[in-house]
C-alpha cells in the first residue's frame, strides 16, 4: 500500500469530543482497511469506495493516500471507487467487471 502521510481526524460537526477520535485509523489505517473492506456490507464501505474517507463519531479520516482510484465498466455503465486492489474492487462490487483502468 501507499503510505504518503499520516493520518488526522478532522471534526466536521460542532460539539464533538476529543475522546471519540478513533486511535486504531490513526495509527494503523492499513490493518482498518483491510478489516473494513473486506465486508462489502460493513459501516461506512460505501463512503470509502465512493470518496476515500471514513465518517464516525463526527470525525472524518481522508484514507485517500492508502487507497487507489479505479474507473471501471459493467453493463456498458462506467464508474469509479477508491479500493485497495483490482481484486479488492471486484470483491465489492460483485459480478463480472467488464474493464478496470487505474487512475
Amino acid at each position: 500500500m501507499k503510505r504518503q502521510e499520516k493520518i488526522r481526524a478532522y471534526s466536521f460537526t460542532e460539539g464533538t469530543s476529543k475522546k471519540n477520535i478513533r486511535k486504531d485509523i490513526e495509527n494503523e489505517p492499513e490493518d482498518f482497511l483491510k478489516e473494513t473492506l473486506s465486508n462489502r456490507f460493513g459501516f461506512g464501505v460505501d463512503n470509502i469506495m465512493s470518496y476515500g474517507y471514513y465518517k464516525e463519531m463526527g470525525y472524518l479520516y481522508p484514507l485517500q493516500s492508502y487507497l487507489t482510484h479505479y474507473v471501471w465498466k459493467k453493463w456498458g455503465n462506467w464508474q469509479e471507487n477508491y479500493a485497495l486492489s483490482k481484486g479488492n474492487l471486484r470483491f465489492l462490487v460483485g459480478g463480472k467487471i467488464d474493464k478496470i483502468i487505474e487512475l
